[in-house]
């Protein structure tokens, strides 16, 4: 946040209908002005960790192929590509699925 003006997001939270030991990694967005300068990479890092310290065993996202950027940010924190989705997210815009032990 700046001057009251929100420039990026992100959340962990249980997936729909998924494993209880896995969460969801979502609504990751930052403004494009924002974007190559590693606050997603902090974000993602910070969520992934409190994953952890609520006991969760993975983590499971899906984006789609066309954020380079992101689909980079994933597999750069060890992301693992899916073949398939996992849950019930909702998002049926998405077609790349990604999962991290945690």
């Amino acid at each position: 946040e700046r001057k009251g003006e929100i420039l990026g997001c992100g959340g962990i939270g249980p997936l729909a209908e998924g494993d209880k030991d896995t969460c969801e990694l979502k609504k990751m967005y930052f403004l494009p002005e924002l974007r190559g300068l590693g606050w997603g990479k902090r974000l993602a890092n910070h969520c992934l960790d409190n994953a952890r310290q609520l006991g969760y065993r993975r983590c499971y996202l899906e984006t789609v192929g066309r954020m380079h950027r992101a689909n980079q940010l994933y597999l750069h924190l060890g992301f693992q590509q899916l073949d398939k989705a996992l849950g019930h997210t909702g998002h049926s815009s998405c077609e790349t699925y990604y999962a991290l032990e945690l």
